[in-house]
């Protein structure tokens, strides 16, 4: 389930059998994103720089997803990763962000 409260939009939507690739999550807007699509039907693929979050992030959901840490600023890791998961995504959601001070 979605959060704490579902989207009634999101039953209109039927992601079944797509696979969507969300960088950045692990947390926040990117965590709610993936949660999203999963409940719309979709298989979830998560990265994320946090380590320590990767270990908990896969609670979240009622369907496992594949979590794998990722730097997208790395680009022989973006390599690897494809190699990892295969083949090429049906959605990709890039929210990966640096903020810097």
């Amino acid at each position: 389930m979605l959060h704490d409260r579902s989207l009634p939009f999101i039953k209109k939507f039927d992601l079944s059998g797509k696979t969507a690739l969300v960088t950045g999550g692990v947390r926040g807007i990117g965590l709610q994103i993936a949660l999203t699509l999963q409940e719309a039907g979709a298989d979830i693929i998560i990265t994320g720089t946090d380590a320590i979050r990767h270990a908990d992030v896969a609670d979240r959901f009622p369907l496992k997803p594949q979590v794998y840490q990722l730097d997208v600023t790395a680009s022989q890791a973006i390599r690897d990763l494809a190699g990892k998961i295969g083949s090429c995504p049906d959605i990709l959601v890039n929210n990966a962000g640096v903020s810097r001070a």
